[in-house]
Protein backbone atom coordinates (compact mmCIF):
# COMPACT_ATOMS: atom_id res chain seq x y z
CA UNK A 1 0.00 0.00 0.00
CA UNK A 2 1.41 3.58 -1.59
CA UNK A 3 0.81 6.27 0.13
CA UNK A 4 1.00 9.93 -1.65
CA UNK A 5 4.29 11.34 -1.44
CA UNK A 6 6.14 7.62 -1.69
CA UNK A 7 8.84 8.18 -3.89
CA UNK A 8 9.63 12.29 -2.64
CA UNK A 9 10.34 11.11 1.05
CA UNK A 10 12.29 8.18 -0.57
CA UNK A 11 14.86 10.57 -1.54
CA UNK A 12 15.55 11.28 2.22
CA UNK A 13 16.24 7.66 1.89
CA UNK A 14 19.90 8.49 3.94
CA UNK A 15 17.74 10.00 6.95
CA UNK A 16 16.21 6.93 7.57
CA UNK A 17 18.40 4.95 9.85
CA UNK A 18 18.48 7.96 12.29
CA UNK A 19 14.71 8.14 11.77
CA UNK A 20 14.46 4.42 12.77
CA UNK A 21 16.94 4.66 15.88
CA UNK A 22 15.10 7.29 17.37
CA UNK A 23 11.83 5.46 16.76
CA UNK A 24 13.02 2.56 18.25
CA UNK A 25 14.59 4.72 21.50
CA UNK A 26 11.70 6.70 21.97
CA UNK A 27 9.21 3.73 22.46
CA UNK A 28 11.79 2.35 25.30
CA UNK A 29 11.85 5.74 26.73
CA UNK A 30 8.01 5.50 26.68
CA UNK A 31 7.55 1.98 28.33
CA UNK A 32 10.06 3.23 31.04
CA UNK A 33 8.05 6.28 31.81
CA UNK A 34 4.72 4.61 32.07
CA UNK A 35 6.58 1.77 33.90
CA UNK A 36 5.76 -1.42 31.51
CA UNK A 37 8.06 -3.82 31.05
CA UNK A 38 8.52 -5.99 27.94
CA UNK A 39 11.30 -7.96 26.20
CA UNK A 40 13.75 -5.16 25.03
CA UNK A 41 14.83 -7.33 22.02
CA UNK A 42 11.03 -8.26 21.31
CA UNK A 43 10.38 -4.63 21.50
CA UNK A 44 13.04 -3.07 19.22
CA UNK A 45 12.17 -6.08 16.64
CA UNK A 46 8.33 -4.71 16.76
CA UNK A 47 9.28 -1.24 16.53
CA UNK A 48 11.57 -1.60 13.65
CA UNK A 49 8.60 -3.34 11.73
CA UNK A 50 6.35 -0.59 12.96
CA UNK A 51 8.99 1.75 11.10
CA UNK A 52 9.34 0.09 8.00
CA UNK A 53 5.67 -0.40 7.11
CA UNK A 54 5.14 3.41 7.87
CA UNK A 55 8.05 4.32 5.44
CA UNK A 56 7.52 1.51 2.30
CA UNK A 57 3.56 1.10 3.25
CA UNK A 58 2.32 -1.45 4.55
CA UNK A 59 2.76 -4.67 3.44
CA UNK A 60 1.59 -7.19 5.44
CA UNK A 61 -0.99 -6.34 8.32
CA UNK A 62 -1.00 -9.62 9.95
CA UNK A 63 2.85 -9.78 10.86
CA UNK A 64 2.52 -6.06 12.08
CA UNK A 65 -0.61 -6.85 14.76
CA UNK A 66 0.97 -10.69 15.94
CA UNK A 67 4.41 -9.42 16.31
CA UNK A 68 3.02 -6.14 18.51
CA UNK A 69 1.13 -8.31 20.49
CA UNK A 70 3.37 -10.98 21.11
CA UNK A 71 6.21 -7.91 21.92
CA UNK A 72 3.08 -6.16 24.60
CA UNK A 73 1.84 -9.53 25.93
CA UNK A 74 -1.53 -8.96 24.08
CA UNK A 75 -2.22 -5.85 26.10
CA UNK A 76 -3.74 -3.96 22.59
CA UNK A 77 -4.07 -0.57 24.00
CA UNK A 78 -0.63 -0.59 25.50
CA UNK A 79 0.66 -1.74 21.88
CA UNK A 80 -1.55 1.39 20.77
CA UNK A 81 -0.54 3.71 23.06
CA UNK A 82 2.99 3.46 22.49
CA UNK A 83 3.10 2.73 19.08
CA UNK A 84 0.62 5.79 18.40
CA UNK A 85 2.91 7.98 20.31
CA UNK A 86 6.16 6.61 18.29
CA UNK A 87 4.11 8.04 15.52
CA UNK A 88 3.92 11.28 16.50
CA UNK A 89 7.52 11.48 17.72
CA UNK A 90 8.31 10.26 14.18
CA UNK A 91 6.89 13.13 12.51
CA UNK A 92 8.12 15.92 15.26
CA UNK A 93 11.87 14.75 14.98
CA UNK A 94 11.95 13.97 11.10
CA UNK A 95 10.30 17.84 10.57
CA UNK A 96 13.02 19.03 13.04
CA UNK A 97 15.72 17.02 11.19
CA UNK A 98 14.57 18.52 7.36
CA UNK A 99 14.33 22.01 9.02
CA UNK A 100 17.70 22.20 10.10
CA UNK A 101 19.65 19.88 7.71
CA UNK A 102 17.56 19.76 4.10
CA UNK A 103 15.22 22.96 4.64
CA UNK A 104 14.77 22.65 0.43
CA UNK A 105 12.75 19.31 1.10
CA UNK A 106 10.28 20.80 3.68
CA UNK A 107 7.16 19.07 1.41
CA UNK A 108 8.69 15.70 2.65
CA UNK A 109 7.13 16.77 5.95
CA UNK A 110 3.21 16.43 4.55
CA UNK A 111 4.68 13.10 3.17
CA UNK A 112 5.92 11.75 5.69
CA UNK A 113 2.30 12.94 7.21
CA UNK A 114 0.56 10.94 4.95
CA UNK A 115 2.87 7.96 5.24
CA UNK A 116 2.47 7.71 9.02
CA UNK A 117 -1.26 8.92 8.63
CA UNK A 118 -1.61 5.87 5.93
CA UNK A 119 -0.34 3.64 8.27
CA UNK A 120 -2.90 4.62 11.47
CA UNK A 121 -5.61 4.35 9.51
CA UNK A 122 -4.86 0.99 8.03
CA UNK A 123 -4.49 -0.57 11.82
CA UNK A 124 -7.20 1.31 13.23
CA UNK A 125 -5.16 3.99 15.68
CA UNK A 126 -7.13 6.73 13.27
CA UNK A 127 -10.14 7.32 11.98
CA UNK A 128 -10.37 8.14 8.14
CA UNK A 129 -12.72 10.88 8.35
CA UNK A 130 -10.99 11.94 11.60
CA UNK A 131 -8.35 12.89 8.93
CA UNK A 132 -10.18 14.45 5.76
CA UNK A 133 -12.61 16.28 8.14
CA UNK A 134 -10.85 19.29 9.03
CA UNK A 135 -12.80 22.39 10.26
CA UNK A 136 -11.41 26.00 10.20
CA UNK A 137 -13.91 27.89 12.98
CA UNK A 138 -14.74 30.85 11.35
CA UNK A 139 -16.28 29.88 7.65
CA UNK A 140 -16.03 26.05 7.68
CA UNK A 141 -13.67 26.11 4.49
CA UNK A 142 -11.70 22.55 4.43
CA UNK A 143 -8.67 22.81 6.12
CA UNK A 144 -5.55 20.28 4.86
CA UNK A 145 -3.71 18.31 7.14
CA UNK A 146 -1.45 19.99 9.76
CA UNK A 147 1.56 20.03 11.58
CA UNK A 148 1.05 21.51 14.95
CA UNK A 149 3.59 24.74 16.23
CA UNK A 150 5.89 22.11 17.76
CA UNK A 151 6.18 19.79 14.85
CA UNK A 152 3.54 17.13 16.42
CA UNK A 153 1.05 15.57 13.78
CA UNK A 154 -2.52 16.24 14.71
CA UNK A 155 -3.34 12.51 14.24
CA UNK A 156 -7.09 13.24 15.67
CA UNK A 157 -8.56 15.38 13.61
CA UNK A 158 -9.07 19.33 14.74
CA UNK A 159 -9.35 20.04 18.12
CA UNK A 160 -11.22 22.87 17.34
CA UNK A 161 -14.02 21.63 15.35
CA UNK A 162 -14.41 19.42 17.98
CA UNK A 163 -14.71 21.96 20.67
CA UNK A 164 -16.75 23.91 18.43
CA UNK A 165 -18.97 20.53 17.98
CA UNK A 166 -18.87 20.34 21.94
CA UNK A 167 -20.32 23.86 22.38
CA UNK A 168 -22.84 23.89 19.87
CA UNK A 169 -24.23 20.27 21.59
CA UNK A 170 -23.73 22.02 25.32
CA UNK A 171 -21.59 19.63 26.07
CA UNK A 172 -19.56 19.39 28.52
CA UNK A 173 -15.49 18.83 28.49
CA UNK A 174 -13.75 17.82 31.36
CA UNK A 175 -10.56 19.32 32.82
CA UNK A 176 -8.26 16.93 34.86
CA UNK A 177 -4.70 18.67 36.30
CA UNK A 178 -2.26 17.28 39.09
CA UNK A 179 -1.65 18.86 41.99
CA UNK A 180 0.89 18.09 43.54
CA UNK A 181 0.54 14.76 42.11
CA UNK A 182 -3.35 14.50 43.40
CA UNK A 183 -5.83 14.31 40.34
CA UNK A 184 -8.58 17.56 40.20
CA UNK A 185 -11.02 16.79 37.73
CA UNK A 186 -14.07 18.54 37.14
CA UNK A 187 -16.74 19.39 33.86
CA UNK A 188 -16.45 22.55 32.36
CA UNK A 189 -18.62 24.11 29.89
CA UNK A 190 -16.90 26.26 26.72
CA UNK A 191 -18.20 30.06 26.64
CA UNK A 192 -16.69 30.87 23.41
CA UNK A 193 -14.55 30.37 20.75
CA UNK A 194 -12.28 33.03 19.03
CA UNK A 195 -9.20 33.26 17.28
CA UNK A 196 -7.06 34.42 19.87
CA UNK A 197 -8.45 31.49 22.40
CA UNK A 198 -11.28 29.51 23.71
CA UNK A 199 -12.79 30.54 26.91
CA UNK A 200 -14.31 28.23 29.74
CA UNK A 201 -16.13 27.85 32.82
CA UNK A 202 -13.78 26.55 35.47
CA UNK A 203 -13.78 25.99 39.46
CA UNK A 204 -11.88 27.48 41.65
CA UNK A 205 -9.84 24.26 42.56
CA UNK A 206 -9.24 23.32 39.00
CA UNK A 207 -8.20 26.74 38.23
CA UNK A 208 -5.16 26.54 40.84
CA UNK A 209 -4.51 22.95 39.75
CA UNK A 210 -3.88 23.72 35.87
CA UNK A 211 -2.26 27.27 37.32
CA UNK A 212 0.48 24.48 39.48
CA UNK A 213 0.67 22.54 36.92
CA UNK A 214 1.05 25.15 33.43
CA UNK A 215 -1.19 23.42 31.52
CA UNK A 216 -5.32 22.84 30.98
CA UNK A 217 -5.68 19.01 30.02
CA UNK A 218 -8.73 18.39 28.74
CA UNK A 219 -9.61 14.36 28.56
CA UNK A 220 -11.31 12.48 25.66
CA UNK A 221 -15.02 12.02 25.26
CA UNK A 222 -17.10 11.56 23.28
CA UNK A 223 -17.09 14.66 21.82
CA UNK A 224 -12.91 14.97 21.83
CA UNK A 225 -10.96 12.13 20.31
CA UNK A 226 -7.70 12.77 22.05
CA UNK A 227 -6.61 14.63 24.60
CA UNK A 228 -5.97 17.91 24.31
CA UNK A 229 -3.72 20.69 26.22
CA UNK A 230 -3.32 24.28 26.09
CA UNK A 231 -1.62 27.30 28.16
CA UNK A 232 -3.25 29.74 29.79
CA UNK A 233 -4.26 33.13 28.10
CA UNK A 234 -6.64 35.24 30.38
CA UNK A 235 -8.23 34.35 33.78
CA UNK A 236 -11.32 36.28 34.80
CA UNK A 237 -12.10 35.11 38.50
CA UNK A 238 -15.37 37.25 38.92
CA UNK A 239 -16.44 35.16 35.88
CA UNK A 240 -15.06 32.30 37.25
CA UNK A 241 -14.02 31.90 33.49
CA UNK A 242 -10.28 30.65 32.10
CA UNK A 243 -9.32 31.40 28.58
CA UNK A 244 -6.92 29.26 27.09
CA UNK A 245 -4.79 29.19 24.08
CA UNK A 246 -1.49 27.43 22.27
CA UNK A 247 -3.69 24.15 22.02
CA UNK A 248 -2.03 21.05 21.04
CA UNK A 249 -2.60 17.13 21.46
CA UNK A 250 -1.24 15.77 24.59
CA UNK A 251 -0.18 12.39 23.77
CA UNK A 252 -0.12 11.36 27.42
CA UNK A 253 -2.16 13.02 30.73
CA UNK A 254 0.18 11.22 34.19
CA UNK A 255 -2.87 12.25 36.06
CA UNK A 256 -5.28 9.89 33.53
CA UNK A 257 -2.64 6.87 33.36
CA UNK A 258 -1.68 6.70 37.03
CA UNK A 259 -3.07 3.73 38.85
CA UNK A 260 -2.47 5.29 41.94
CA UNK A 261 -1.63 9.07 43.47
CA UNK A 262 1.92 10.16 43.91
CA UNK A 263 1.66 12.20 46.23
CA UNK A 264 4.53 14.84 47.66
CA UNK A 265 5.47 14.76 50.76
CA UNK A 266 4.82 17.71 53.34
CA UNK A 267 8.47 17.97 54.13
CA UNK A 268 11.97 16.15 52.92
CA UNK A 269 12.10 12.66 53.73
CA UNK A 270 16.21 11.23 53.37
CA UNK A 271 16.28 7.79 51.58
CA UNK A 272 18.49 5.38 50.79
CA UNK A 273 18.69 2.85 47.85
CA UNK A 274 20.46 -0.08 48.28
CA UNK A 275 21.71 -1.89 44.84
CA UNK A 276 23.62 -5.22 43.95
CA UNK A 277 27.19 -5.35 45.23
CA UNK A 278 26.69 -3.24 48.27
CA UNK A 279 26.09 -0.05 46.31
CA UNK A 280 23.70 2.52 47.74
CA UNK A 281 22.69 6.36 47.20
CA UNK A 282 21.17 8.72 49.36
CA UNK A 283 18.79 11.42 48.34
CA UNK A 284 14.81 12.72 49.14
CA UNK A 285 11.25 11.19 48.75
CA UNK A 286 10.42 13.21 46.04
CA UNK A 287 6.77 11.38 45.48
CA UNK A 288 5.29 8.18 46.65
CA UNK A 289 2.68 6.17 46.47
CA UNK A 290 1.33 2.43 47.00
CA UNK A 291 2.82 1.83 43.64
CA UNK A 292 6.46 2.95 44.53
CA UNK A 293 8.63 5.88 45.34
CA UNK A 294 10.32 8.07 43.07
CA UNK A 295 13.93 9.30 44.61
CA UNK A 296 15.81 12.55 44.12
CA UNK A 297 19.71 12.44 44.31
CA UNK A 298 23.11 14.29 43.68
CA UNK A 299 24.65 10.86 43.23
CA UNK A 300 24.18 8.42 40.14
CA UNK A 301 24.23 4.56 40.26
CA UNK A 302 25.73 2.35 38.05
CA UNK A 303 22.07 0.34 38.17
CA UNK A 304 20.10 -0.88 35.41
CA UNK A 305 16.81 -0.42 34.46
CA UNK A 306 14.73 -3.45 36.29
CA UNK A 307 17.32 -4.41 38.64
CA UNK A 308 15.91 -4.80 41.93
CA UNK A 309 16.54 -2.25 44.94
CA UNK A 310 15.50 -2.03 49.11
CA UNK A 311 14.90 1.76 49.77
CA UNK A 312 14.79 2.83 53.59
CA UNK A 313 12.86 5.66 54.88
CA UNK A 314 10.65 7.08 57.83
CA UNK A 315 6.98 8.61 57.35
CA UNK A 316 5.87 11.19 59.84
CA UNK A 317 2.01 9.61 60.42
CA UNK A 318 0.68 12.71 61.90
CA UNK A 319 2.94 12.82 64.82
CA UNK A 320 4.12 9.32 64.51
CA UNK A 321 7.18 8.09 63.07
CA UNK A 322 7.33 4.95 60.89
CA UNK A 323 10.53 3.48 59.69
CA UNK A 324 9.78 2.13 55.88
CA UNK A 325 11.77 -0.48 54.55
CA UNK A 326 10.67 -1.30 50.97
CA UNK A 327 11.53 -3.55 48.40
CA UNK A 328 11.67 -1.83 44.57
CA UNK A 329 12.29 -2.39 40.94
CA UNK A 330 14.14 0.53 39.37
CA UNK A 331 12.04 1.33 36.44
CA UNK A 332 14.21 4.49 35.10
CA UNK A 333 16.71 7.01 36.06
CA UNK A 334 16.32 10.62 35.19
CA UNK A 335 18.20 13.43 34.72
CA UNK A 336 16.46 16.17 37.01
CA UNK A 337 17.30 19.58 37.54
CA UNK A 338 21.17 18.84 37.90
CA UNK A 339 20.12 15.73 39.81
CA UNK A 340 19.45 12.44 39.31
CA UNK A 341 15.42 11.07 39.87
CA UNK A 342 15.25 7.36 40.50
CA UNK A 343 11.82 5.69 39.73
CA UNK A 344 11.12 2.61 41.32
CA UNK A 345 7.55 0.59 41.55
CA UNK A 346 6.89 -1.91 44.09
CA UNK A 347 8.52 -5.30 44.03
CA UNK A 348 6.18 -7.75 45.14
CA UNK A 349 3.34 -7.35 47.80
CA UNK A 350 4.81 -6.56 51.07
CA UNK A 351 3.38 -5.17 54.51
CA UNK A 352 4.53 -2.10 54.60
CA UNK A 353 2.47 -0.72 51.45
CA UNK A 354 -0.33 -0.53 54.20
CA UNK A 355 1.02 1.87 55.78
CA UNK A 356 2.52 3.85 52.81
CA UNK A 357 -1.43 4.04 51.66
CA UNK A 358 -2.32 5.43 54.76
CA UNK A 359 0.14 8.19 54.34
CA UNK A 360 -0.65 8.76 50.95
CA UNK A 361 -4.31 8.87 52.01
CA UNK A 362 -3.41 11.43 54.68
CA UNK A 363 -1.96 13.66 51.99
CA UNK A 364 -4.41 13.16 49.74
CA UNK A 365 -6.40 15.03 52.58
CA UNK A 366 -3.84 17.88 53.15
CA UNK A 367 -3.12 18.49 49.43
CA UNK A 368 -7.14 18.86 49.14
CA UNK A 369 -7.08 21.45 51.80
CA UNK A 370 -4.08 23.15 51.00
CA UNK A 371 -5.73 23.37 47.23
CA UNK A 372 -9.06 25.27 49.14
CA UNK A 373 -6.90 27.23 51.02
CA UNK A 374 -5.09 28.56 47.77
CA UNK A 375 -8.41 28.88 45.83
CA UNK A 376 -10.67 30.87 48.67
CA UNK A 377 -7.41 33.60 48.80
Amino acid sequence: MKYEGYVQLHNCYDLFPRLEKDFVEFAKVALEVEEKHVDPYELEDAMKLVFHNIIKGVSDKTLVIDVLLKCFNDNDMLAKFITTAAMLRLVNHFARMINEERPEMMHNIVNMTNAVQAFGVEFGFIKEDEIIRKEIIEDEKPLANTITLDGGLNLYGDMFAELKKAKNKNANVVFLNLYKGVPIKSKSKIIKIEKNGVTFSISPLQLEAIKKEGYAYIIQDKNITAGIQAKIANINLAARTITLDDFSRSTKNYALMRRYPRVHPNRAISAKLFGPENTMITGKIYDISEGGIGVVSTQESTWSNGEELKATFSLDMGGSRMDITLFVVLVVALNYQGAMRYCCKVAKPQPMVQNITKFCDMRIRQTIEELCNNAQN
